[in-house]
């Protein structure tokens, strides 16, 4: 092994190999003779069947053995349908350092290379047919942003080969019958349009050292035998499958990232899946056949590989420069090499199938490890030579990669697929409908190979679940629970059944389903009731809070749901959805708020909404009881109305207080009336019904008190449960005057416009408009001849 030739795992070989082979053709052309179009445009030799006009030239019969060489830039050379043929070396036609030429209309037969091109430049190669050339039909080294369109390219070892080329244009190509239809080597932004290739041995492949040499502008109008290219980019968290992508025929994901790769088949590409800057992904269940590289793996980390066939290809998988990723449980077979890590390492490779490959495994410059484990074990090796003397299954000595890497648990036999139902048992056999059955069902791994499978649950043929068993290891069981919610199954009795769904490469199926047994469904009940429902009390007052609680039952066989509804006499105060499993009771508290809810006596009561088909009814609505809502505790002093504003010293005067019970209860209370701070009258126990008032009317004497303005107040006192307060204590908004008597004004002195006051009013009895109390001086109700001599007899007094 170690002194066998080195695989280019990236096809480098071949990359020099054709560069060099190029710069010999250029150096030793073998024909007849070269044709030049000279950069001053003149034809060498200027016998050569073509014509110029402007800088357009063309062919006008066929040309044997002769290549064309193009110095010009900036024309267009047009074959008219002729003919370039030669006897299988040479360049048919050749650029090199040119731009703007056009190339069209010609049959290129049988050269080395029919069209080369080196550090050229947007140049156009269009609808020419180029055949039978031993080494490429078109071929661009070093040469970007040129366009290859509507060509016809068969029969060629590489039908169109661009080597550093990027930003080129290739579209509506036809390549078939090829060795390599079409390859982009280190060329990137490339792009691709309408391009078919059929019946090459390798249709198409992307091959690059950096990340931009893979990006590429390739639509899904690009074909493979008759299939399309899907070249995916910046893809994340996603899966791809022939269900998201149909008809795929190459496939290729770069720079992404937790995409899901499974179930394609493709064949016949130089690479069938490519893997270039992408990690933390999984590939499974592909079928690789007859690529160059089934799976090929540049840059790519932590990704899993499992379950792929990887068949027929020269290289089976293949890594360069990717890290940390699982290879597990693949079948490698009849490649040349089956496996070939290039400075790639920290891979975990086990429970893979080497089988018959001409190098089951190839590494360089890589150390990885290749088991997983005692008792798990490695891989199986067709080319293997050890013995197993214990039986364990394992090889008593390891598998020799190279002095870094090695086996050292290889398998005796391939790993095997082969998933069995162990048992299945039901949690009853008899249920109403809606009601739920678990069917418990154990699961083993009877093969070598860890598996991710699906296990579905049926009644008679109709499935009820299906489950994902993600990785479960050989010879190792698992139990899972399924759940039938029998909602809506007709009554009758059903057969239950536990299938495994197989594996790929799974043939011992016998032991893959399991009948758990026969259930009985009866016709189901459906019936809300409500139990009990009460008030936390029966009395609060405005803004308290009521706890209102509820208890309900499901005492029907299915799972319901119903709206919950609670009331306060017609208004609702509450609408809850309530989710109930079948013989289940629950309560609920609801805290009523009674803010801004008006006063009055409320019938409470809960209201469970019908479900369909619910016939007993009676027991969906319960009385909670009635609750009143008081308004607080409340004693408000509302006006103060004094008889006059001007009284004689010494006289009288009444004042009238009213005082409101603002609240719902009957309040005992105290009054006390003020002049100033000082308190002139005291009332205790005054005793007023809820929402009620009362008028106090006091007979103040000003006997004692000196001259002089004073405001009169009052306060009640609280009553038990009062939190508003302000409203305890009012002050009159007009002030009393005490003066001297006759002084009807309130000015301190007697002059003519009292005695003018009195006498426009004399004889004026209270309740009259024109009555004014301040001239009412002995307040006896009537201004009279004893009001007159009081302020007469005091005529000019001046109290300054």
């Amino acid at each position: 092994m170690k002194n066998k030739k080195v695989t280019c795992i990236i096809f480098t070989l071949l990359l020099i190999s054709t560069f060099i082979l190029t710069f010999k053709i250029k150096t030793a052309i073998s024909l007849v003779g070269t044709i030049y179009i000279k950069p001053d445009g003149s034809i060498d030799p200027s016998t050569a069947p073509i014509t110029c006009v402007g800088n357009t030239y063309k062919l006008t019969a066929n040309i044997y053995n002769y290549s064309i060489v193009i110095q010009k830039s900036g024309i267009t050379l047009d074959g008219n349908g002729y003919t370039l043929q030669a006897d299988g070396t040479s360049i048919g036609i050749s650029l090199t350092s040119i731009t703007g030429v056009t190339i069209k209309n010609l049959k290129i037969i049988k050269f080395a290379y029919g069209i080369y091109s080196y550090d050229s430049n947007t140049n156009t190669i269009t609808e020419n047919t180029i055949t039978n050339n031993t080494i490429t039909g078109i071929a661009l080294y070093y040469s970007p942003t040129n366009t290859i369109s509507s060509n016809t390219i068969r029969y060629n070892r590489e039908g169109v080969y661009l080597f550093e080329s990027p930003s080129c244009t290739l579209t509506s190509n036809t390549i078939t019958n090829n060795d390599n239809g079409l390859m982009l080597i280190q060329s990137g932004s490339c792009t691709l349009t309408q391009n078919t290739l059929t019946a090459n041995i390798y249709n198409f492949g992307v091959e690059g050292l950096s990340l931009t040499d893979f990006i590429q502008n390739i639509d899904t109008t690009n074909q493979v035998e008759g299939k399309i290219i899907r070249y995916l980019i910046n893809k994340a968290s996603t899966t791809i499958d022939p269900t998201t992508y149909p008809n795929t025929g190459y496939l290729a994901i770069i720079n992404s990232t937790n995409v899901n790769i499974k179930d394609f088949e493709i064949t016949k590409n130089r690479q069938g899946l490519l893997l270039a800057y992408t990690k933390n992904s999984n590939v499974a269940n592909l079928k690789v056949s007859n690529n160059y590289a089934g799976i090929y793996l540049w840059n790519t980390n932590t990704t899993t590989l499992t379950a792929n066939i990887i068949i027929y290809n020269y290289n089976g998988l293949a890594l360069q420069y990717s890290n940390n990723n699982i290879i597990a449980n693949n079948t490698i077979t009849n490649n040349k090499d089956g496996i070939s890590p290039y400075n790639s390492n920290n891979n975990l490779i086990h429970h893979n199938n080497f089988i018959d490959n001409e190098n089951n495994a190839y590494t360089q410059y890589s150390t990885n490890t290749w088991d997983n484990g005692y008792p798990s074990g490695g891989n199986y090796w067709s080319d293997y030579t050890g013995v197993d003397n214990n039986n364990d299954g394992i090889g008593d000595t390891p598998y020799t990669i190279d002095e870094n890497n090695q086996d050292r648990y290889p398998l005796m036999k391939p790993a095997a697929h082969n998933i069995a139902i162990i048992s299945a048992t039901l949690s009853k056999t008899e249920l109403y409908a809606g009601q739920k059955l678990n069917i418990t069902t154990i699961i083993k791994n009877k093969g070598t190979i860890t598996e991710t499978f699906n296990v579905s649950t049926y009644y008679n043929t109709t499935i009820i679940e299906t489950k994902t068993i993600t990785n479960l290891p050989p010879n190792t069981q698992t139990v899972l629970t399924f759940t039938w919610e029998t909602t809506g199954v007709n009554p009758g009795t059903y057969t239950i059944t536990v299938t495994a769904h197989p594996v790929t490469g799974e043939t011992a199926t016998d032991d893959n389903t399991y009948m758990a047994g026969n259930v009985q469904i009866y016709k189901q009940v459906r019936d809300i009731a409500l139990i009990n429902a009460e008030l936390s009390t029966n009395e609060v007052y405005v803004g308290q809070i009521v706890n209102v609680t509820v208890t309900y039952k499901n005492e029907g066989t299915i799972t319901e749901i119903f709206n919950l509804q609670i009331y306060y006499d017609n208004n609702i105060m509450l609408n809850l959805t309530i989710q109930i499993s079948p013989d289940n009771q629950e309560t609920i508290t609801y805290n009523w708020n009674t803010t801004n809810i008006p006063p009055g006596n409320y019938t409470i009561k809960a209201f469970a909404t019908p479900v369909p088909e619910e016939i007993d009814i009676e027991d969906n609505t319960f009385i909670a009881g009635t609750l009143s809502i008081k308004l607080w505790p409340n004693i408000a002093i509302t006006e103060i109305t004094p008889s006059k504003t001007v009284v004689g010293q010494g006289y009288t005067m009444q004042i009238d207080v009213t005082i409101e019970n603002q609240g719902s209860d009957q309040a005992i209370f105290n009054f006390t009336l003020y002049c100033n701070d000082t308190v002139i009258g005291t009332f205790t126990n005054i005793t007023l019904t809820g929402l009620n008032f009362i008028t106090i009317s006091y007979t103040w004497n000003t006997s004692g008190w000196t001259k002089g303005v004073y405001i009169i107040s009052a306060n009640a006192s609280l009553v038990i449960g009062e939190t508003n307060t302000n409203d305890n204590t009012f002050v009159c908004n007009r002030a009393v005057i005490i003066t001297v008597p006759g002084d009807t004004d309130g000015d301190m002195d007697i002059d003519i416009y009292d005695i003018v006051r009195l006498a426009s009013i004399y004889g004026a009895k209270r309740g009259e408009a024109r009555f004014n109390p301040n001239c009412d001086i002995d307040g006896n109700g009537e201004i009279n001849i004893y009001d007159v001599v009081i302020a007469t007899s005091r005529y000019g007094y001046k109290e300054y």
